[in-house]
């Protein structure tokens, strides 16, 4: 294993590999309800060549106004399901989850070893298995690591922000037109609004040297940015008005509407909590020790707590928080000190073993299709049999499938996964 202390071919070999991964392990059969909305919206707006404003797939809120804020999601992925079918949209949302991986990687301690690096990317991953979303959640998922990476980066820096570093860094320039797309393909951007106004506070919290004010807070600039940027859609503010209100309905009296998201992986909410307590202990214990306040630290963690605590789905988004804030403060404990050569050797090795063999293992289990058991084909054939033009009513679940497998034909649906976005 002498190869891997080449540091460059380690720098890339693992976090490449960890990504792959967990890319390949994503491709399994879809099951999920919302996709085949999308698919029918993207659709739409590709035959008619314009943006979706009211709803034409129901008929309880028929022509009621709708603030799609996923539509850019959607004019992308109904061209590679017309093309390549599941095929596309899979490897579409296997390449999305290896760019969230790679920047969840980005955003752990630089000085940890590459191959322990990719151990922790491996293990978060799967222990979140994004593996049947197929939906705009992803773009949320994909994008929110890289905006917790280069906030650390920022906050972590020795010298004072200053205006001009905004046009000599172009990662503000490239961050910021991430926003748009966000803005523009899901509602998720919001959690980050939460997390860059925070790390605007620590950063005011932090000594004297670096400025508290607001022109050279990196996070005011940023977040002012965002709110301009969130404009820049096609239903100007009201597509922000409209994302905020659903947002609110989900965080409060409507959450217990997604009952189908309870049996994750991550065992509902008992898993969230175990992670969270750790990850408090762990943080408030190095703080501790280190007898230094890290105002970023505390306040995300607590963030983590709420959002997460708040709706079962954004439960990612509080360990994209707060595993990156854990292992900070893990890397943080002593002083950096390189494992001997023998020693390195042997666990780089036994990682990368480990990640060739998931790999080996995951390759043969991809699959391509669509599970039969939860998607309505035999019940849209009798729709479309025996029921021409008729107002039926169908199970939220089902709602979805039905508006594509009817896209062609006069059988608006009762009720689907839009509920939150459709008005009235």
């Amino acid at each position: 294993m002498r190869f891997l202390d080449r540091q460059p071919l380690a720098k890339w070999l693992f976090p490449a590999l960890g990504a792959l991964v967990i890319g390949v392990a994503s491709i399994r059969d879809h099951f999920e309800a919302d996709l085949w909305w999308h698919l029918a919206s993207g659709r739409w707006m590709w035959d008619h060549l314009r943006i979706l404003r009211l709803d034409p797939f129901s008929y309880t809120v028929a022509g009621h106004a709708w603030h799609d804020h996923e539509w850019l999601f959607q004019v992308l992925i109904y061209p590679l399901y017309s093309t390549f079918q599941m095929h596309g949209v899979l490897l579409f949302k296997a390449g999305l989850l290896i760019v969230s991986a790679l920047g969840f990687y980005r955003a752990l301690p630089k000085t940890w070893a590459p191959s322990v690096k990719a151990a922790v990317l491996v293990a978060f991953f799967g222990f979140l298995r994004f593996r049947n979303m197929a939906r705009a959640d992803l773009i949320s998922l994909t994008l929110f690591p890289w905006f917790v990476s280069f906030y650390l980066d920022l906050y972590q820096q020795r010298k004072p922000f200053e205006l001009r570093d905004i046009r000599a860094d172009k990662r503000f320039a490239l961050h910021v037109f991430l926003m748009w797309v966000w803005v523009n393909s899901h509602g998720g951007f919001l959690a980050l609004w939460g997390a860059t106004g925070l790390a605007a506070l620590a950063w005011m919290a932090q000594p004297s040297g670096k400025g508290r004010s607001l022109l050279r807070n990196p996070f005011v600039v940023l977040l002012a940015s965002f709110g301009i940027v969130s404009l820049a859609n096609p239903y100007g503010y009201g597509l922000l008005v409209s994302t905020l209100d659903w947002t609110y309905q989900l965080l409060t009296h409507n959450s217990g509407d997604f009952q189908e998201y309870l049996p994750t992986p991550y065992g509902g909410y008992e898993g969230f909590w175990i992670g969270m307590l750790l990850a408090w202990a762990i943080g408030l214990a190095v703080q501790w020790q280190r007898r230094k306040w890290d105002a970023l630290g505390v306040l995300w963690l607590a963030y983590a707590t709420w959002v997460g605590h708040s709706f079962i789905r954004n439960i990612p988004f509080s360990f994209f928080l707060a595993v990156p804030v854990v292992c900070d403060a893990l890397a943080r404990v002593g002083p950096a000190q390189a494992a001997p050569g023998a020693f390195k050797r042997l666990y780089d090795g036994m990682i990368l073993a480990g990640l060739l063999i998931l790999l080996g293992w995951s390759v043969p289990r991809m699959s391509w299709g669509v599970r039969e058991n939860v998607v309505p084909k035999r019940c849209a054939e009798f729709i479309r049999g025996h029921l021409d033009h008729r107002r039926g009513y169908n199970d939220y679940n089902l709602g979805g499938y039905l508006i594509w497998s009817l896209y062609d034909r006069d059988n608006p649906v009762f009720i689907d996964g839009r509920m939150h976005s459709v008005e009235g």
